[in-house]
Protein backbone atom coordinates (compact mmCIF):
# COMPACT_ATOMS: atom_id res chain seq x y z
CA UNK A 1 0.00 0.00 0.00
CA UNK A 2 1.27 3.66 -0.93
CA UNK A 3 0.53 6.47 1.51
CA UNK A 4 1.15 9.80 1.60
CA UNK A 5 1.50 11.31 5.12
CA UNK A 6 0.44 15.45 4.34
CA UNK A 7 1.46 17.90 7.21
CA UNK A 8 4.02 20.24 8.76
CA UNK A 9 6.94 20.09 10.47
CA UNK A 10 5.50 16.83 12.58
CA UNK A 11 5.42 15.05 9.55
CA UNK A 12 9.37 16.09 8.87
CA UNK A 13 12.99 14.95 10.82
CA UNK A 14 12.26 18.77 12.43
CA UNK A 15 14.88 18.99 14.96
CA UNK A 16 16.02 14.85 15.17
CA UNK A 17 17.74 13.01 12.44
CA UNK A 18 16.05 11.98 9.34
CA UNK A 19 16.63 8.63 10.70
CA UNK A 20 15.05 9.12 13.82
CA UNK A 21 11.86 10.41 12.22
CA UNK A 22 8.76 8.32 12.41
CA UNK A 23 7.76 8.28 8.48
CA UNK A 24 11.46 6.75 8.16
CA UNK A 25 11.35 4.11 10.46
CA UNK A 26 7.63 3.33 8.80
CA UNK A 27 9.58 2.81 5.31
CA UNK A 28 12.46 0.77 6.85
CA UNK A 29 9.49 -1.90 7.80
CA UNK A 30 9.25 -2.48 4.27
CA UNK A 31 5.66 -3.38 5.13
CA UNK A 32 3.95 -0.32 3.13
CA UNK A 33 5.63 2.27 0.78
CA UNK A 34 5.32 5.49 3.00
CA UNK A 35 6.06 9.01 1.43
CA UNK A 36 6.39 12.20 4.06
CA UNK A 37 4.90 15.21 2.87
CA UNK A 38 5.37 17.36 5.21
CA UNK A 39 6.55 21.38 5.19
CA UNK A 40 7.71 22.95 8.27
CA UNK A 41 5.55 26.10 9.17
CA UNK A 42 2.83 24.89 7.11
CA UNK A 43 -1.25 25.72 7.94
CA UNK A 44 -3.96 23.66 6.89
CA UNK A 45 -4.47 26.08 4.26
CA UNK A 46 -0.87 25.15 2.89
CA UNK A 47 -1.47 21.27 3.34
CA UNK A 48 -5.24 21.99 1.05
CA UNK A 49 -3.13 24.17 -1.73
CA UNK A 50 -0.52 21.42 -2.15
CA UNK A 51 -3.17 18.54 -1.76
CA UNK A 52 -3.35 18.05 -5.84
CA UNK A 53 0.26 18.17 -6.03
CA UNK A 54 1.54 16.22 -3.13
CA UNK A 55 -1.25 13.61 -2.57
CA UNK A 56 -3.35 12.99 -5.62
CA UNK A 57 -1.16 13.47 -7.84
CA UNK A 58 0.72 9.94 -6.39
CA UNK A 59 -2.49 8.66 -6.57
CA UNK A 60 -1.87 6.78 -3.16
CA UNK A 61 -3.95 3.89 -1.53
CA UNK A 62 -4.61 6.04 1.60
CA UNK A 63 -3.28 9.26 2.86
CA UNK A 64 -2.42 10.50 6.70
CA UNK A 65 -3.76 14.17 7.31
CA UNK A 66 -1.84 15.76 10.40
CA UNK A 67 -1.81 19.33 10.83
CA UNK A 68 -3.32 22.25 12.69
CA UNK A 69 -0.86 22.89 14.91
CA UNK A 70 0.44 26.05 13.38
CA UNK A 71 -3.50 27.38 12.83
CA UNK A 72 -3.04 27.20 16.71
CA UNK A 73 0.10 28.92 17.08
CA UNK A 74 -0.73 31.32 14.53
CA UNK A 75 -4.23 32.21 15.47
CA UNK A 76 -5.39 30.52 18.99
CA UNK A 77 -7.99 28.80 17.31
CA UNK A 78 -8.24 25.84 15.52
CA UNK A 79 -11.51 26.88 12.90
CA UNK A 80 -9.55 27.26 9.97
CA UNK A 81 -8.02 24.15 10.76
CA UNK A 82 -11.19 22.35 11.28
CA UNK A 83 -12.41 23.82 7.57
CA UNK A 84 -9.52 22.90 5.51
CA UNK A 85 -9.09 19.37 7.19
CA UNK A 86 -12.58 18.46 5.95
CA UNK A 87 -12.13 19.89 2.37
CA UNK A 88 -9.07 17.84 2.69
CA UNK A 89 -10.78 14.12 3.54
CA UNK A 90 -13.80 14.81 0.86
CA UNK A 91 -11.45 15.54 -1.42
CA UNK A 92 -9.35 12.77 -1.17
CA UNK A 93 -12.41 10.06 -0.91
CA UNK A 94 -13.59 11.33 -3.86
CA UNK A 95 -10.59 10.70 -5.38
CA UNK A 96 -10.80 7.14 -4.50
CA UNK A 97 -8.28 7.68 -1.42
CA UNK A 98 -8.78 6.48 2.18
CA UNK A 99 -8.59 9.59 4.20
CA UNK A 100 -6.12 8.82 7.58
CA UNK A 101 -6.86 11.82 10.11
CA UNK A 102 -3.97 12.09 12.22
CA UNK A 103 -4.25 14.15 16.15
CA UNK A 104 -1.00 15.56 16.48
CA UNK A 105 0.87 15.42 19.94
CA UNK A 106 -0.80 18.54 22.13
CA UNK A 107 1.34 21.52 22.28
CA UNK A 108 2.72 21.80 25.82
CA UNK A 109 4.31 25.07 25.33
CA UNK A 110 5.67 26.96 22.59
CA UNK A 111 8.06 29.77 22.94
CA UNK A 112 6.21 33.48 22.55
CA UNK A 113 8.22 34.61 20.05
CA UNK A 114 6.66 31.75 18.09
CA UNK A 115 3.24 33.87 18.34
CA UNK A 116 1.91 36.98 17.74
CA UNK A 117 2.23 38.97 21.16
CA UNK A 118 -1.41 40.42 20.50
CA UNK A 119 -2.63 36.73 21.20
CA UNK A 120 -2.23 35.98 25.13
CA UNK A 121 -4.55 32.40 24.65
CA UNK A 122 -3.79 29.12 26.10
CA UNK A 123 -2.11 27.14 23.42
CA UNK A 124 -1.96 23.81 25.44
CA UNK A 125 -6.20 24.31 25.88
CA UNK A 126 -7.19 24.66 22.28
CA UNK A 127 -5.24 22.10 20.73
CA UNK A 128 -6.89 19.55 23.49
CA UNK A 129 -9.69 21.36 22.07
CA UNK A 130 -8.84 20.44 19.19
CA UNK A 131 -7.87 16.69 19.43
CA UNK A 132 -11.07 16.11 20.86
CA UNK A 133 -12.65 17.64 17.78
CA UNK A 134 -10.64 15.50 15.97
CA UNK A 135 -12.07 12.44 17.79
CA UNK A 136 -15.60 13.38 17.46
CA UNK A 137 -15.23 14.16 13.20
CA UNK A 138 -13.53 11.08 12.74
CA UNK A 139 -15.94 8.88 14.73
CA UNK A 140 -18.99 10.67 13.20
CA UNK A 141 -18.42 9.90 9.69
CA UNK A 142 -16.52 6.45 10.25
CA UNK A 143 -13.05 8.34 9.22
CA UNK A 144 -9.53 6.22 10.20
CA UNK A 145 -7.88 7.76 12.90
CA UNK A 146 -4.35 7.79 14.16
CA UNK A 147 -4.19 9.31 17.49
CA UNK A 148 -0.65 10.74 18.24
CA UNK A 149 -2.14 12.43 21.19
CA UNK A 150 -3.06 9.70 22.95
CA UNK A 151 0.23 7.48 21.96
CA UNK A 152 2.41 10.31 24.08
CA UNK A 153 -0.17 10.69 26.88
CA UNK A 154 0.35 6.90 27.25
CA UNK A 155 4.22 6.99 26.03
CA UNK A 156 5.37 9.33 28.35
CA UNK A 157 4.01 12.87 27.45
CA UNK A 158 6.64 15.62 28.25
CA UNK A 159 9.20 13.43 28.24
CA UNK A 160 8.49 12.90 24.32
CA UNK A 161 8.90 15.99 23.35
CA UNK A 162 12.04 18.77 21.79
CA UNK A 163 12.94 21.44 24.66
CA UNK A 164 10.05 23.58 22.33
CA UNK A 165 7.30 21.41 23.82
CA UNK A 166 6.09 21.49 20.19
CA UNK A 167 7.87 18.67 18.37
CA UNK A 168 8.20 15.28 18.90
CA UNK A 169 12.37 14.21 20.13
CA UNK A 170 13.62 10.36 18.97
CA UNK A 171 11.45 9.16 21.75
CA UNK A 172 8.41 10.72 20.30
CA UNK A 173 9.08 9.63 17.02
CA UNK A 174 9.90 6.04 18.03
CA UNK A 175 6.20 6.49 20.06
CA UNK A 176 4.68 7.79 17.13
CA UNK A 177 5.64 4.87 14.20
CA UNK A 178 5.09 2.54 16.80
CA UNK A 179 1.08 3.96 16.78
CA UNK A 180 1.06 3.14 13.39
CA UNK A 181 2.04 -0.33 13.80
CA UNK A 182 -0.28 -1.09 16.25
CA UNK A 183 -3.00 1.02 13.93
CA UNK A 184 -5.57 -1.91 12.60
CA UNK A 185 -5.47 0.19 9.36
CA UNK A 186 -1.86 -0.53 8.58
CA UNK A 187 -1.31 -3.91 9.75
CA UNK A 188 0.64 -6.09 7.27
CA UNK A 189 -2.04 -8.06 5.04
Amino acid sequence: MKIVCLGDSLSTEYGVSPRESWIFRLQQDGVHEWIGAGICGDTTGGMLARLGSDVLSRRPDAAVFMGGSNDIVLSGSFESARLNLMAMVHQAAAAGIRPVVAVPPLIRSVPPAWYPASFGGDLARVSSEYAAWLRVFCRSFGLRLLDFAAAFELGGGHLLYQPDGLHPNPAGHLVMADAVRASRYFRKA
